[in-house]
């Protein structure tokens, strides 16, 4: 089952400056892109996408924070400072464990409904890891790709609130955006975009906003004109036929 760890506390420090507007900065990294693109506000997307994920979008970005550094400060290394004296160990282990912890896209297989699934890491690379989930184990299926990130503890492995299934043509694009863009060092980036652990690090408002235009139907391939043999477009007609009783 996959631990679930009550992070109200975090959340609520997040909400202080200069965590408010360092998390407002992160969510617009997430999200501003796909608006633009989409020509849309965050409403408007949750309609096209469907409101239920607003949590784990919001998620998404929320996880982003705990791990980024901002003049050498971090929200976790803040919060377990001042206040990780009012947290459960368990809680502390597991907020350390999302600082160090990128986000990435996984293949799900040998998916034990309700216990159980393996998830083989498709930017990184390395060996597929078990982890134990009841709640995605028993909605998921075998070869679906996600987003999410992979928690690895002495007592097994687990994933993060934040999830997001993406399409098979979805999860292509990203992937090849991930090869290319670390295919060759590029002066515009602060870091070593051709260390794939470091561009990981890096990567998760471009996961997000692959999601967001997947999801919203721009990536999928274009549908073709349907043409009769002259070159006229087909017109569809409904034929409903009486049936006797």
């Amino acid at each position: 089952m996959r631990a679930i760890h009550d992070l109200s506390g975090l959340i609520k420090y997040a909400g202080r400056e200069p965590w408010k507007t360092r998390l407002e900065g992160c969510l617009e990294e997430h999200f501003g892109p796909a608006a633009d693109e989409l020509d849309v506000d965050f409403d408007e997307r949750l309609d096209i996408v469907g409101p239920h994920w607003e949590g784990p979008l919001w998620g998404c970005a929320f996880e982003d924070l705990i791990g980024r550094e901002f003049d050498g400060e971090n929200l976790a290394d803040d919060y377990l400072k001042r206040r990780g004296w009012n947290e459960k160990a368990s809680v502390k282990a597991y907020i350390k464990a999302l600082r160090q912890t990128p986000m990435s896209l996984y293949e799900v297989s040998d998916i034990v409904p309700g216990k159980s699934m393996r998830l083989r890491d498709l930017l990184q690379g390395g060996e597929p890891v078990t982890v134990e989930e009841r709640s995605a184990s028993s909605s998921l299926h075998d070869w679906d790709r996600i987003a999410t990130r992979l928690i690895v503890g002495r007592s097994g492995a687990v994933i993060s609130g934040a999830l997001l299934a993406f399409s098979p043509d979805g999860s292509e694009q990203l992937i090849d955006g991930f090869t290319k863009i670390g295919a060759q060092p590029d002066p515009d980036f602060d870091f070593d975009v051709t260390d794939r652990a470091v561009l990981l690090r890096h990567s998760a408002p471009v996961i997000t906003s692959t999601w967001l235009l997947d999801a919203a139907g721009v990536m999928g391939p274009a549908l073709p004109d349907l043409v009769n043999s002259d070159g006229d477009d087909i017109l569809f007609h409904r034929l409903v036929f009486p049936l006797p009783k």
